[in-house]
Parts: C-alpha cells; structure tokens; sequence
C-alpha cells in the first residue's frame, strides 16, 4: 500500500501516534474544530501581493532588506517525492525565494494573533519538510527557509 505524508500528518504522527496510524490505516480522521476564516482569506491576499511585485521583479516592501535574494519564478505548487518503499512526501510551500548563491528556498506565511515568541515545532518541521523535498528534486538548496509572520 502506497502512503502520502505531509508535513501536517507528519506532525500528527509527533502529537498523536494512535491519531496518525487510525488516519492512514483506518481512514478515520481526528476530529476538526471550527476554523476562523481570518487565516484563509490573509493567505490569499498575501500570496496575491507577493505575485503582484514577482511579476515587477521585485521583492515586497514588507520583506525588503528582511530577506536576501528575490521572489523565485517558475516553481512548482506543490513538491513531491516518492521513496523507494512505496511512501510519498509532499508538501505545498507557500512561496520560495531565489537567493544570491542561486539556493532556492522555502517561504511560508503565517498568520497570528500576536507576535510569536518563538517558532512552534510543528513550523520547523512544515519548513524541514520542504528543504527535504527541494533537495530530493534536484533543486540547488540549503538549509535554511524562511517563515513570515503577520498579525495586527
């Protein structure tokens, strides 16, 4: 049997080992609790700005001299690779920068209610995932990724 992880089943898998293995053997799914749709709707006019200044070659104002390199062109939606036992990753980085050495990496927007203080795991590993998932595509990459946080 073939099993696609994303970086949210493979956080499942870290907070709830019984969870994951009744989602991807059982098909039963861990329950969801209603959604604000504030998230949803910041994600869509982000990614609308950001291709807005991609297409003027430019980075945004908001990230500028926050981040090196430039908003890369012409990558895919969403990453995938499939491992020699049948297991495929995927994984669908909100954005990549081009930086200066040429190393494509992952950008990915978050949005909160107030300014984190640190990074949640469950980001580090989102953001592994994809730096995994570049390399194992032949992308030229690094280890690094960057994550943005919005709130008001």
């Amino acid at each position: 049997m073939d099993y696609k992880l994303s970086p949210s089943s493979l956080n499942l898998l870290e907070d709830c080992p019984r969870c994951f293995w009744l989602k991807m053997v059982k098909k039963i799914y861990r329950p969801y609790g209603p959604m604000s749709s504030i998230p949803i709707k910041m994600d869509s006019i982000i990614k609308h700005y950001f291709n807005k200044y991609r297409d003027l070659g430019q980075l945004p104002p908001m990230i500028e001299g926050k981040v090196t390199g430039w908003l890369a062109v012409g990558m895919p939606k969403t990453l995938k690779y499939k491992l020699d036992n049948g297991i495929t990753i995927w994984g669908r980085p909100d954005d990549y920068l081009k930086l200066e050495d040429s190393n494509i990496v992952a950008f990915d927007h978050k949005t909160k209610s107030k300014a984190p203080e640190s990074v949640h795991p469950s980001y580090q590993l989102q953001l592994d995932v994809y730096s995994f998932l570049l390399k194992a595509m032949g992308y030229d990459t690094t280890n690094k990724a960057y994550l943005a946080f919005y709130y008001p």
